[in-house]
């Protein structure tokens, strides 16, 4: 994925939450969903 640039997928960077700022709730969820 987009978001596992280091490879810890556990943890949200700060660009990961950054870009979920800017997204719909339900694809916020979505997201939230599949990485977490």
């Amino acid at each position: 994925m987009l978001f596992q640039v280091g490879g810890q997928g556990t943890r949200p960077t700060f660009f990961e939450m950054a870009a979920t700022q800017q997204l719909p709730s339900s694809l916020r969820a979505a997201l939230a969903y599949s990485i977490g």
